[in-house]
């Protein structure tokens, strides 16, 4: 089980990017119906890939949509 971090075990620039995240994370809520917070943390080698856009996409709860391509 990880470690939970206490506020004051905080160095004062992580808490400043927490803030960040915090308001961040505020906005995307009141401008979007449905937030997906996903993490990549983690300390061990893994040989598989999950596709989170493949999983939505097959659920009908995300959609693709055409790009179109930039030429140079």
């Amino acid at each position: 089980m990880p470690k939970i971090i206490e506020t004051d075990e905080l160095l004062p620039s992580e808490r400043r990017i927490f803030r960040e995240v915090d308001k961040l994370i505020k906005s995307l809520r009141e401008t979007h119906e449905t937030l997906v917070i996903v993490s990549d943390h983690g300390y061990a080698t893994y040989n598989k890939l999950i596709s989170v856009n493949d999983i939505l996409i097959k659920h009908k709860l995300a959609n693709t949509t055409k790009i179109n391509k930039i030429s140079r």
